[in-house]
């Protein structure tokens, strides 16, 4: 309240009502003296175009692995490998990146690796306990930080199914994890079409959809996918 500049920082703005939105609108008509309004979000597109035409649009790019491995380095003493893994991971976030070296993300990522063990097991009633297992852990943002994590499992394995290689692998710490899913596909077009589901899914979630649905939709629809081309495989 002493502070010369007022800051309001106003988080996905999209979600607002549309009274709400022309409530934020007159104000910034209007805005108070020295102050300084932020609007942070994913979707623009979704707020009235008034209050975009009124907003200095800023857009932010992803920090790259090196900064961000350097900083992981200088503040949790990480070792320079341990550092670049999780600057592989956090995908252009230092936020994500801190919680990852402070060990609060890997439950998560570990539960997507689960994920797919039970897709693959071809059983309705674990994929359904599994599903119900998560929602009770993990609240909305943990949940799109698993699918986001979901996905990069998945390019680990479009990347070792085309290239046989693993040094690009967002999860080195899962090589035989990913080599063993490689199994579950057969070509790339598969994979392909697994990444575009997964990130269909995360979308729905941004659209607060129902949960449970939205995670049971995308494990019958992986599902799908593997049985389909490796149904030798899968039957018990």
């Amino acid at each position: 309240m002493e502070a010369k500049y007022k800051v309001l920082i106003v988080q996905m703005p999209e979600k607002m009502s549309l009274a709400a939105e022309n409530c934020f609108l007159k104000t910034l008509e209007e805005p108070p003296r020295d102050s300084l309004l932020i609007f942070l979000s994913s979707e623009p597109e979704k707020l009235l175009p008034t209050i975009v035409s009124r907003c200095q649009r800023i857009r932010f790019k992803r920090i790259s692995e090196e900064l961000i491995a350097r900083r992981l380095e200088e503040i949790f003493k990480l070792s320079k490998d341990k550092a670049l893994h999780y600057a592989r991971l956090s995908e252009g976030s230092l936020g994500m990146a801190f919680s990852l070296a402070e060990g609060g993300k890997d439950e998560i990522r570990f539960n997507g690796v689960e994920f797919l063990k039970v897709v693959h097991n071809k059983d309705r009633i674990k994929l359904v306990e599994f599903v119900e297992q998560i929602l009770r852990d993990y609240e909305r943002e943990s949940l799109l930080e698993l699918l986001t994590f979901l996905s990069g499992l998945l390019r680990d394995i479009y990347v070792f199914f085309e290239t046989q290689k693993e040094e690009r692998f967002l999860n080195p710490d899962l090589k035989k994890e990913i080599k063993a899913f490689v199994q579950y596909f057969k070509g790339k077009e598969e994979l392909q079409v697994a990444l575009e589901l997964v990130e269909k899914i995360q979308a729905d979630l941004l659209r607060n959809v129902n949960l449970k649905l939205a995670f049971l939709n995308l494990g019958f629809e992986l599902r799908k996918i593997i049985s389909g081309l490796r149904r030798e495989k899968l039957v018990t």
